[in-house]
């Protein structure tokens, strides 16, 4: 079971500089389990359980010799944003298995989550002892230091990530605000174009510069995204605001 730290389609939300960077939570990225079995039924958001139950569940069960159904719960549990129930099952999981690579990672994805980050850069350091080339891994634990303000950490931990898979959008989306972080915008659009095209690459860099107060620098970019044939009414609007509040800094200023 890979899990991933996501811009898009994950649950967990953290705003970055204005711009909105997510985290994969549990077990959603794939639909079968680590044998290849279905779980639907632990998918299904209709599925609503109070905490009675689930505790009155968690009691009523027999303990397990396999790893395996407390890193199912585990990930019921985080799907469900029960990060504390979560990281129990996780650690049953672990002392099962100490070499559950994918327990660690999740586990890490919970501890970030709770804002306990020095627990979870330890697990996604465990994960990564166990096997160095995970690069959902390496995505995740870099993730963890941007969203904890440490974004030259990030960078090394997250190039990593795209050399190993540089295919996957998301590890460069995750990079580009990490360089973007240190004021290094060349190398941040860099990596946004790998996710897009030209306009939508300037478009993020403007956003993020406009965020900052960069309001000059911002319009150059949203008007290189609006000549790179961008026809968005959201970037229209973003170059006149900046426009606006650049023309206002001036007058200040003088």
């Amino acid at each position: 079971m890979i899990l991933i730290r996501n811009l898009k389609i994950f649950h967990v939300t953290v705003f970055l500089m204005g711009i909105s960077l997510f985290s994969l939570t549990g077990c959603s990225v794939m639909q079968t389990l680590i044998d290849g079995s279905r779980h639907e039924e632990l998918n299904d958001p209709g599925i609503a359980l109070t905490d009675e139950q689930i505790e009155k569940y968690l009691i009523d069960i027999r303990p397990h010799k396999d790893p395996g159904p407390h890193f199912r719960m585990g990930c019921y549990f985080q799907q469900r944003n029960k990060h504390t129930l979560a990281v129990q099952e996780f650690n049953k999981a672990i002392k099962l298995d100490p070499g559950h690579v994918e327990a660690y990672n999740a586990i890490g994805i919970s501890y970030d989550a709770l804002g306990n980050y020095v627990k979870a850069i330890n697990s996604y350091k465990t994960a990564l002892r166990l096997n160095a080339k995970l690069d959902y891994v390496l995505n995740n634990i870099g993730y963890s230091y941007l969203i904890q303000g440490d974004p030259e950490a990030a960078v090394d931990f997250l190039k990593k990530a795209v050399e190993l898979n540089p295919n996957i959008k998301r590890y460069h989306n995750n990079l580009g605000l990490a360089y973007a972080k240190l004021r290094q915008y060349d190398q941040a659009f860099v990596e946004f174009r790998h996710t897009g095209d030209e306009a939508s690459a300037h478009t993020m860099i403007g956003k993020l510069l406009f965020d900052k107060g960069s309001y000059d620098r911002a319009r150059q970019h949203f008007a290189l995204a609006l000549a790179s044939n961008s026809s968005s009414d959201e970037t229209k609007n973003r170059l006149k605001a900046a426009d606006t509040l650049s023309q206002i800094t001036r007058q200040h200023k003088n």
